[in-house]
């Protein structure tokens, strides 16, 4: 399996790190250029800095042979564009879309995509913990 995995952020040091370590071929495509180094841990995947060309960057990845592309960058509009490209441009079988903004979730979802928000799931948790205290 190839994955790309748009955006450098925590989350994506451990999900690269499990899916390498399942012998999957994994290229990061962030905007930073001190990605490789995530957390103070060295990111053990094929790490492409961006130029700004969503689209372009995405060619050079070697987009149209990825398999899961993984939006999870900290901006929910460049991961919705990301995703949009990759499933409706390129047919990748697997894209999921990060948005942090759960006001966005339901417009995203809407549009098609498989989306995951970590607010909501926070806020649920949280909730769902408030009413087990009564």
């Amino acid at each position: 399996m190839q994955a790309l995995i748009f955006g450098c952020g925590p989350a994506v040091r451990h999900i690269a790190a499990a899916l390498v370590e399942q012998r999957q071929r994994v290229t990061v495509l962030d905007e930073h250029r001190n990605c490789p180094r995530v957390d103070g841990s060295y990111l053990n995947a094929a790490v492409v800095p961006s130029s700004g060309a969503l689209i372009d960057d995405m060619r050079r990845c070697d987009v149209d042979h990825t398999d899961i592309l993984l939006a999870l960058s900290s901006n929910d509009n460049r991961n919705a564009m990301a995703a949009q490209i990759a499933d409706r441009i390129y047919n990748v079988p697997k894209v999921i879309c990060h948005v942090a903004d759960a006001s966005k979730y339901m417009a995203y979802k809407d549009m098609g995509l498989k989306v995951v928000s970590s607010t909501q799931v926070l806020s649920e948790d949280i909730l769902e913990d408030i009413r087990d205290l009564r």
